[in-house]
């Protein structure tokens, strides 16, 4: 490489002065002088680099990465490289003790101008992370270049519309600035606190992170829905993202108990258990041997209906109780005294007595009317 390099590019002139048709002019009073021109350079580079060969844009970092390894290779001083071990500092060894130790035994493989010019020492310290161990292993690398990133813009600006739950409220744009590999919890925390502010006049209770969904559109329809634990990163620059606010799951799981309330409130009055038929009449089986005017009166008055209740719950019920196997005779005592109480709260009513008192005016007349017996 070496060689090729500096043959294609002696010049000899016996003129002074040497002007070449690239432009670039040299002056002397020797008769010959040596140049590498930039565009040899670039020619004899290809012809050993195919990647290189062409007019394409190329990162100098990897030319110069190549170039100095090839120069290292072709102006090595070492021919035969001998098996060396990668030393380790001793838990006693000073570091720069350690740091020459490592690099001789690094010079017994390479050893050039360029290893002398161009490459230095690294110190690498690794610890066993596994609970107990705590090995350290200390080593001294060597390094001939260093890749260090250029910064870039760590943070970047997401416009959303915001969409609130209210519909009396208008649509609104933001514009969040955040961290790149933030995700979209910390970008519904933003609004949130976007939200909160002057601009946005909510309450904190109103806009919630928890409470904000965000959805990318795409024809004015919901394309897809990004969860809290996914990164920005799959918003691009052209995509449309809104921020809907939804109705909390607090309010929500508290319209859906105060329904299921009103719903049974409203098949016990109703007597419907839910196949559409009025079941008072089954939740009532034990009081057949009441007369029709009671119970009538039960079924228009819910007190009746509820002081029922707390001696028959249900049918099922009333059937365990009558049978021998599955209650005892405590259990069925206990249940007769209590319904022998209901019934006398229904007989103490002021509309039973009436009853009573008619049915009993009614008995003697029909028996003053019957024909009286001959005997």
């Amino acid at each position: 490489l070496l060689e090729q390099m500096w043959k294609d590019s002696i010049v000899e002139d016996d003129s002074s002065s040497t002007s070449y048709s690239n432009g670039l002019y040299y002056g002397g009073n020797s008769n010959s002088s040596t140049v590498v021109y930039p565009r040899n350079f670039k020619h004899v580079l290809g012809r050993h680099a195919s990647q290189f060969v062409g007019y394409d844009q190329h990162d100098s970092q990897e030319v110069a990465i190549y170039l100095l390894d090839a120069l290292h290779e072709d102006t090595n001083r070492v021919s035969r490289k001998p098996y060396v071990e990668k030393p380790e500092q001793k838990e006693s060894e000073t570091d720069e003790n350690a740091a020459a130790v490592a690099w001789d035994a690094h010079l017994k493989r390479e050893d050039s101008n360029v290893i002398e010019l161009f490459m230095g020492q690294s110190k690498s310290r690794v610890e066993c992370p596994v609970q107990g161990c705590g090995r350290v292993s200390t080593t001294f690398d060597p390094f001939m270049y260093l890749s260090v990133p250029i910064p870039g813009a760590s943070d970047r600006t997401i416009k959303v519309k915001f969409v609130p739950l209210d519909s009396r409220r208008r649509n609104m744009s933001l514009s969040v600035t955040l961290s790149k590999t933030s995700t979209f919890e910390a970008l519904q925390e933003k609004i949130s606190e976007a939200l909160r502010s002057d601009i946005g006049g909510f309450d904190a209770a109103e806009v919630d992170k928890a409470n904000l969904c965000v959805v990318d559109m795409w024809n004015s329809e919901i394309y897809k829905f990004f969860d809290s634990k996914d990164e920005i990163s799959c918003i691009k620059e052209t995509d449309e993202t809104y921020v809907y606010q939804l109705t909390p799951v607090s309010v929500i799981r508290a319209e859906e108990i105060d329904e299921e309330m009103s719903n049974a409130m409203d098949d016990d009055a109703t007597g419907n258990n839910g196949d559409g038929k009025d079941d008072r009449e089954e939740r009532c089986c034990g009081v057949n041997e009441l007369d029709n005017s009671t119970k009538l009166m039960l079924d228009r008055n819910d007190v009746w209906m509820k002081e029922l209740e707390k001696y028959v719950s249900s049918i099922s019920q009333l059937i365990a109780l009558l049978n021998t196997k599955r209650s005892s005779h405590e259990d069925r005592l206990a249940f007769i005294a209590k319904f022998k109480k209901f019934l006398d709260q229904c007989r103490a009513c002021p509309d039973a007595q009436v009853n009573d008192e008619s049915k009993q005016a009614e008995y003697g007349q029909i028996t003053s009317n019957a024909p009286v017996s001959s005997k």
